[in-house]
């Protein structure tokens, strides 16, 4: 992603806080062609420090059989916003759009392991469902064989992380005075 030097976001813990509440996001990989897929995703730290990103899409995607071991991309986008010239009571100014937005790339593999599947649905229903307090949903809700076949539609996927780059595009080559309009 094309970063001008004062957009970059290079505090780490802002970088993962930042993805860990804008978990869903879009998984591109371009082995077998161009393909993206919307989905959640969670950032595991290893125990050697490694992160990576988890996640599962529908077995009927191809792009588990198309992109298993090639590069992937993650992208997480935040709040963004069109600003107007208008705001900025100023002439020669033109119009522009503020964003946070997060790129992921590394090399992603594929599983369909019944138990690892089970244990990514139960950790992804607790990182989900972490704020719903009385009213949170428990995967034990349902019925042995739902969950089952819900494992036997999916496929996760674990993605390595090899770079990470942040971009907070906020106006900040405006004036204090003007980014407050």
């Amino acid at each position: 992603m094309y970063i001008p030097q004062r957009f970059q976001m290079t505090n780490e813990n802002v970088i993962w806080n930042f993805v860990a509440s804008h978990a869903f996001g879009t998984l591109v990989t371009s082995q077998g062609g161009l393909t993206g897929s919307h989905v959640p995703m969670l950032m595991e730290e290893g125990p050697d420090g490694r992160r990576k990103l988890l996640g599962h899409i529908a077995r009927a995607n191809l792009q588990w059989q198309q992109a298993d071991g090639s590069p992937a991309l993650a992208i997480f986008l935040g709040p963004h916003a069109y600003i107007s010239p208008r705001w900025y009571e100023a002439k020669n100014v033109v119009p522009t759009w503020n964003y946070l937005s997060v790129h992921i790339a590394g090399t992603i593999q594929f599983f369909d392991d019944r138990d690892r599947l089970l244990d990514l649905v139960q950790r992804s229903v607790d990182f989900f469902e972490d704020d719903a307090g009385a009213s949170r949903w428990s995967i034990e809700e349902n019925d042995r064989d739902v969950i089952q076949s819900l494992c036997e539609a999916i496929v996760g996927f674990e993605m390595s992380v090899d770079s990470v780059q942040g971009q907070w595009k906020l106006n900040q080559h405006h004036s204090e005075e003007r980014r407050r309009k």
